[in-house]
């Protein structure tokens, strides 16, 4: 995909945007140019707002703003119609981002893909990423709003490294999207739009799990328990927001603990409704306590779990770092009773199992100590493990050009 590093400037009395054009390769990688159609939305004089289009045929150009004051806010892409990332000087990005109310949704969703292709690029911070959700928050749209929710887990995960910087990024969080979810609550109301549903869904397994915000874990707890009352022995599922229920029963697994696990798997010996399944899933796969933990992940072999749902628990865990941690240990002890379930033939997302979410070189270097004498008897096994170790160099790559940036 072009990437254009583009920059406003004064040429001849006038303003223009310069082109820069290259090839688009996150941190990492290891360049072929095109002809790109380019279409710029700017201010245009007071309260205006002008288009300009041309072909960028070679490696660099610049595009004539008619009509534009020399400090004017600029849109690369604009409808959000062009197949190319951007980037801006900082300050330029920045005055664009407080002019995102002049954006269509097309252009807010550019917008944040923009942002967080120049923070995998290296060109700009996670100041400036905390900036920009800052602003897309606001959005009516569940899509345009969370648009830069998972690099904001990414930089929660792989940058923050002390409780002060995360307790900065939870400030962050709690301004930008608590109240509406709030204002949304825990229950689904009639006739509510999909992007309610979306959104309420996103902030609550955001807020729950991975900021262990006490507020909304108590009142997703108080579903769970009632869950956990249902008559007879038997959970009562209807006691939750189906929309909810994997988180429900995540927070209630963490809160309750042993016994709350013990009637998940019970449940799940018996029950075959899939999306009520699948939350049990969820919430044995993101299980904190270690000895529970690995009680979960030893009953993903057995014969009650299915074995698309043994791939998603055991996979599960890689989302948070405690359970990440304990996974590489607990996969390569039982790696032959995994291959033995899941079958020789789909060796292809063995590697990502046993080793997402990792993030530096020497995680990547074990990964292929353990597979590559495996690999004549795993169908597909060297794909995976080429794609997942690639996957873990860019995000060390990525991590450390980041962290010299704080």
């Amino acid at each position: 995909m072009p990437y254009l590093q583009t920059q406003v400037a004064r040429e001849g009395g006038k303003t223009v945007v310069k082109l820069q054009q290259q090839r688009y390769l996150p941190l990492g990688s290891t360049a072929q140019q095109w002809g790109v159609p380019v279409c710029v939305k700017y201010a245009k004089g007071k309260n205006q707002v002008g288009t300009a289009c041309q072909m960028l045929e070679d490696g660099s150009g610049s595009i004539v703003l008619e009509g534009a004051g020399k400090n004017t806010w600029v849109f690369p892409n604009a409808r959000g119609a062009g197949y190319y990332r951007f980037s801006l000087p900082k300050k330029q990005l920045a005055a664009l981002g407080k002019q995102i109310g002049q954006l269509d949704e097309n252009e807010q969703l550019a917008y944040a893909d923009a942002i967080d292709a120049a923070y995998r690029h290296g060109d700009i911070d996670s100041d400036a990423v905390l900036a920009a959700i800052k602003q897309l928050a606001p959005s009516e749209s569940a899509d345009v709003s969370t648009a830069l929710l998972d690099r904001f887990v990414w930089i929660w995960r792989y940058q923050a490294s002390t409780e002060a910087q995360r307790g900065a990024l939870r400030k962050v969080a709690e301004q930008a999207y608590l109240p509406r979810l709030q204002q949304l609550g825990y229950t689904r109301r009639s006739g509510e739009s999909i992007d309610d549903t979306t959104l309420r869904a996103s902030l609550a397994g955001l807020f729950a799990l991975r900021l262990q915000n006490a507020q909304v874990r108590n009142a997703l707890l108080a579903q769970g328990d009632a869950v956990l009352a249902g008559g007879s022995g038997a959970l009562d599922f209807s006691k939750a927001n189906p929309d909810l229920l994997g988180t429900v029963l995540a927070v209630t697994a963490q809160e309750r603990g042993a016994p709350a696990v013990q009637a998940l798997i019970g449940a799940l010996r018996t029950h075959a409704d899939p999306a009520q399944r699948n939350a049990m899933i969820t919430a044995l796969g993101t299980l904190q306590d270690p000895a529970l933990l690995k009680q979960a992940r030893d009953f993903a072999l057995t014969d009650a779990i299915k074995v698309g749902e043994m791939k998603g628990l055991l996979s599960r865990g890689h989302s948070y770092e405690a359970s990440h941690a304990s996974m590489w240990a607990w996969f390569t002890a039982n790696f032959d009773r995994i291959v033995q379930r899941s079958g020789s033939f789909d060796g292809g997302g063995l590697p990502a199992m046993g080793a997402t979410g990792s993030c530096s070189v020497e995680d990547a270097d074990r990964l292929d100590a353990f597979f590559k004498p495996r690999l004549a008897k795993l169908s597909g096994a060297d794909r995976g493990l080429a794609q997942t170790g690639e996957t873990i160099r860019l995000c060390a790559a990525l991590k450390q050009a980041q962290t010299a940036k704080r």
